[in-house]
């Protein structure tokens, strides 16, 4: 029955019709908040944030959280255990305790806070609460806004500081901690005062903008078009429910569909906010989507469409359509005036390459060569370093006689000082010549025939060099002269020599890589440490990871590198290396930067 056309008595049948169409939207509307309140109260915690000045404005991050059951979880760390500590209640107290990163089985204790609220640094000297520092102090209950229901309790951390270092927030509190104890915001307080100042560095960390509600509205709106072309959804709204009678059939449709789309963005919202108290994946992928990556400007197309299709609806009165439009408006606009201005694009392959020409004389040169009596053969085997792609690579180069005894040859000039003017400069004219060697071009083959056939990225195709150059497909060479007398101390070897003795140290396996990557387009430096025979490469011609892991990156000449280890194995492309004497980059340590970003060869 058409409700418009009831009897003016079927107020129950009206009621129940009204009730049974709104049931799903209402559901849709209350159920995130619910299960929001039911983990909230299951598992409570208190939420610490950190305020950071940023190109001259201060804004709010989140870096953790405290668990009702005392644990310290870090979220800006970016591998491994995120559980850095543990502030426990002892003697009315709660005392702090960090875990070493070194040595997660011990632990430091560095102060505590009483039930009033106050943070104290333990000095480190005679017993604990003995001797301690005042460190500020935390407000045990906070305050509450009206706004949020009266249902989250904010601190300043320290309370009355007229510029915080940040603030903790805990959500509905049902009960209170053991009697005489300090309450879990308190304890977060101290947590965030104390073990703070212990953490990572900040640009070691992942800093990330608190969740906004802007950044959903264009996934919300891709959603929502997806089931307004679900069979029955308009008709199950247009006509056979009409939820707002007094508004009429059409404006109570549009209104209906209208609610229907912010029910899909309120719940998005609300799984984003869960989903980020664990990981921020989320903002990865949301982000992914906001900055219209891989189609420049495609936010104002969409807003453009939506436009017409607006004015469409009220010229050839298509009101069913109304609210899809509405919809594309809302979310292109919010991703267009809101998301960061610089977008990204497809950034095609640059590779320089060979004529074809070219390529089959070189193919007809390798087949007689390979072919040549007494040839010696090195055949490789390495996997990609992915934990998205089981990958493996296989090469195979072939050296003749004659350039086996030439690589067997010593080379006075390329033997000496480990550090200084002259051996970069070696070592620059060892890449520029290694990468015209037929066995580094036939390696470099390999890795880019194999990227082209699994369509790698740029950073995988970069990795798969990098892991050709590791352990354990060329070995780590500790005596640099190996077992042959006619190579001294300090020796450099040439690209095709560290492929033909299938070992190096790892300035002989930094010129290796060199080579290698501009043979596939990348631009290089190449990094020696004066004094030692330490060196790595950093490569480019890449895009900006951002916030893909914090990678450690170079700054030359306004143009970024990304760090490559290449002693031992398992190393990734931007991963610092650490320990022992390896190559630091630090501005306080001098380093040797060799230039191999122009006039790339062709490729493969």
């Amino acid at each position: 029955m058409d409700v418009l056309a009831a009897p003016a008595h079927a107020h129950a049948l009206l009621a129940l019709n009204f009730l049974g169409g709104f049931g799903p939207l209402l559901l849709a509307l209350v159920l995130p908040p619910l299960v929001w309140l039911a983990v909230r109260v299951l598992f409570p915690r208190a939420q610490m944030h950190e305020h950071v000045e940023s190109d001259g404005h201060r804004r709010t991050d989140p870096v953790g959280f405290l668990r009702a059951d005392g644990s310290i979880i870090d979220t800006t760390l970016r591998e491994g255990p995120k559980r850095v500590g543990q502030v426990y209640v002892k003697d009315g107290r709660g005392v702090v305790r960090v875990y070493r990163r070194e040595e997660r089985e011990k632990y430091d204790e560095v102060g505590w806070v009483d039930a009033a609220g106050k943070v104290y640094e333990w000095t480190g000297e005679g017993e604990l609460f003995d001797n301690g520092r005042e460190a500020g102090a935390v407000s045990p209950d906070g305050r509450r806004h009206w706004y949020e229901l009266w249902l989250r309790r904010h601190a300043d951390v320290p309370d009355g500081d007229p510029e915080p270092a940040g603030r903790c927030v805990e959500a509905i509190r049902l009960r209170g901690g053991p009697p005489g104890a300090p309450t879990l915001l308190a304890r977060a307080g101290a947590a965030l005062l104390l073990y703070r100042p212990l953490a990572p560095a900040p640009e070691t960390a992942v800093r990330l903008p608190p969740p906004e509600f802007w950044d959903t509205a264009l996934p919300a709106t891709l959603v929502f078009t997806a089931a307004f072309f679900l069979p029955g959804l308009v008709q199950l709204f247009d006509g056979n429910y009409v939820l707002f009678p007094l508004l009429g059939q059409e404006w109570s449709f549009v209104l209906t569909m209208a609610l229907l789309y912010v029910a899909v963005w309120a719940a998005l919202h609300w799984a984003k906010i869960v989903m980020l108290s664990n990981s921020y994946q989320a903002r990865s992928l949301l982000t992914m989507v906001n900055r219209q990556t891989g189609i420049s400007a495609w936010s104002v197309v969409g807003i453009a469409l939506a436009a017409v299709g607006i004015v469409w609806t009220f010229t050839v009165d298509a009101y069913q359509y109304f609210p899809l439009f509405l919809a594309n408006f809302a979310g292109f606009t919010a991703a267009r005036f809101r998301a960061p201005s610089e977008t990204w694009g497809v950034e095609p392959r640059t590779r320089p390459r060979q004529r074809e020409s070219e390529r089959e004389e070189a193919r007809r040169r390798e087949e007689a060569e390979d072919a040549a009596p007494g040839v010696e053969w090195r055949d490789y085997r390495w996997q990609l370093d992915s934990p998205l792609r089981q990958l493996w690579f296989d090469a195979r180069v072939s050296f003749l006689p004659a350039e086996v005894e030439e690589l067997r040859r010593p080379d006075p000039s390329r033997e000496g000082a480990p550090g200084g003017a002259d051996r970069a400069a070696a070592a620059a004219e060892l890449v520029r010549s290694g990468e015209q060697a037929r066995q580094v071009r036939r390696v470099a083959a390999a890795i880019a025939r194999r990227s082209g056939e699994e369509r790698l990225t740029k950073v995988e195709e970069i990795q798969a060099a990098l892991d050709f150059v590791q352990e354990p497909n060329i070995a780590d060479d500790a005596a640099e002269g190996g077992d042959d007398p006619a190579h001294a101390a300090g020796h450099l070897r040439s690209p095709a020599e560290t492929l033909y003795e299938q070992r190096g140290r790892d300035d002989c396996k930094a010129v290796l890589a060199a080579a290698l990557m501009r043979v596939l387009g990348y631009p290089v430096l190449l990094l020696l440490s004066p004094g030692t025979r330490r060196a790595a490469i950093a490569v480019g011609g890449i895009p900006d990871l951002g916030e893909a892991g914090g990678a450690l990156t170079v700054e030359h000449e306004a143009r970024r590198y990304y760090f490559c280890e290449m002693t031992g194995e398992g190393w990734r492309v931007g991963q610092p290396a650490e320990g022992d004497d390896r190559l630091e980059l630090r501005a306080d340590v001098d380093q040797v930067i060799v230039d191999l970003s122009k006039d790339l060869p062709a490729g493969p």
